[in-house]
């Protein structure tokens, strides 16, 4: 491999990045891994040992090859940077985020990838190996820098979505991708969420090129200006893109136009393909929104349903009414909520649908204690994920028996 395919960087890991969070794991603190802007509750502010880390100052790319397309970077490197450093060699990290100051330790803190895991997948895809800080601040490595050395299941799953409960990720190596050269946007309209939701499984199924595939409940769309040309009537939207070359997406819009004609469904295509983007990341992330579009919904509810069950979830009138977006590639239904007695309501009906079809349901959210907290919902809870939850108590014992990387969550 030429000296040109390859980039490489030497940043040791005591440099000043650093130094600030040694010193805190020295002084015992308990550390927050996210600025503070970013998450915060009642308990965590009035704590005075509590410290907000966010590693802005560790944010280089330490090697790059480009035929691999395989890097490895620090995790205190904005998304925004990253991406801007692989388009120059007309690549990219398919993820969304909602805010320039939205870092790749945010993304894997939360391991939320946004709209693109569709058809790309997550972020436990595209992380091929970690380095990480430890309570006692020694480092340590899980997985590989290159694809065929991951194998099987390691520590890098476990951390990525842990919000910093068992280390701290210090350094990621990725798998990245070739920028797709054409792009459609495109919404369609509907007021059968059954119709939608079927639309999107012929979708899925048809070998359509998809970047991502949102249903969209309307109430969430109203203050975006980009999109005042849908039906007032309408009241959800399947959000969704064709990616790749010029003649896959030219030929991909042909078949979808095609099946929408035969479903009789209405669509707007998006020429502002960015700002649709920008909005819908915005939905699907739980960092702040610091940008023009500014969501009011205050607190969400995320839960796992499958598209069968989804259909008879979506027939039950009280859980229907509050907005929400589901993404059928992955299951994923999430609640934006205007405050907390709403979010209660919610979870007192999710408790009874749970128990009416004889189902647990798991919902993650945060409340006034907790960033973060993952609990079972509905029929036969107690007997649900035992054993994962010991290996969870077990691995928090190993890496951080004194409890000082967040502890204010519950997975």
């Amino acid at each position: 491999m030429s000296s040109t395919d390859r980039k490489k960087m030497t940043t040791k890991l005591d440099d000043i990045g650093l130094n600030k969070l040694c010193s805190l794991i020295q002084a015992r603190k308990t550390i927050i891994p996210f600025a503070k802007n970013s998450f915060s509750c009642s308990l965590l502010n009035a704590d005075q040992n509590v410290v907000y880390v966010d590693l802005a100052d560790y944010s280089d790319v330490e090697e790059y090859c480009v035929e691999d397309r395989t890097l490895s970077v620090q995790c205190g490197i904005k998304v925004k940077q990253l991406q801007e450093f692989l388009a120059s060699k007309k690549q990219w990290l398919p993820v969304t985020y909602a805010a320039e100051q939205t870092s790749l330790l945010d993304l894997i803190l939360t391991g939320d990838a946004g709209l693109f895991e569709t058809v790309f997948g997550g972020l436990r895809r595209h992380i091929l190996g970690l380095t990480f800080m430890l309570a006692n601040g020694d480092m340590a490595k899980s997985g590989g820098k290159v694809v065929k050395n991951v194998s099987g299941y390691d520590l890098t799953r476990f951390l990525i979505g842990s919000y910093g409960h068992f280390a701290i990720p210090i350094k990621a190596n990725l798998r990245v991708y070739a920028l797709p050269q054409k792009t459609l946007s495109i919404l369609v309209e509907g007021n059968d969420f059954r119709d939608l939701l079927t639309l999107a499984k012929d979708i899925l199924y048809s070998g359509l090129s998809i970047a991502y595939l949102d249903i969209v409940d309307r109430k969430l769309l109203d203050e975006v200006v980009i999109l005042k040309k849908l039906s007032i009537e309408s009241r959800f939207v399947l959000a969704l893109q064709i990616y790749g070359n010029q003649n896959t997406v030219e030929e991909g819009a042909v078949k979808l136009i095609n099946l929408l004609s035969q479903k009789k469904l209405a669509y707007l295509e998006i020429a502002e393909q960015g700002k649709l983007l920008q909005y819908l990341a915005s939905l699907n992330t739980q960092m702040p929104k610091r940008h023009q579009f500014i969501v009011q919904k205050n607190e969400i509810i995320d839960l796992v349903l499958n598209i069968e069950e989804c259909l008879r979830f979506s027939q039950e009138s009280e859980l229907s009414v509050f907005p929400f977006v589901y993404r059928p590639s992955s299951n994923r239904w999430r609640y934006y909520l205007n405050s907390q007695t709403e979010k209660n309501m919610v979870l007192d009906l999710l408790t009874e649908y749970g128990k009416k079809r004889l189902i647990p349901l798991t919902v993650a959210y945060g409340d006034e204690n907790n960033i973060r907290l993952v609990s079972k919902l509905g029929h036969d809870i107690e007997n649900g994920d035992k054993a994962m939850s010991v290996i969870k108590r077990r691995l928090k014992n190993a890496l951080d028996p004194d409890n000082l990387f967040n502890p204010f969550v519950k997975l």
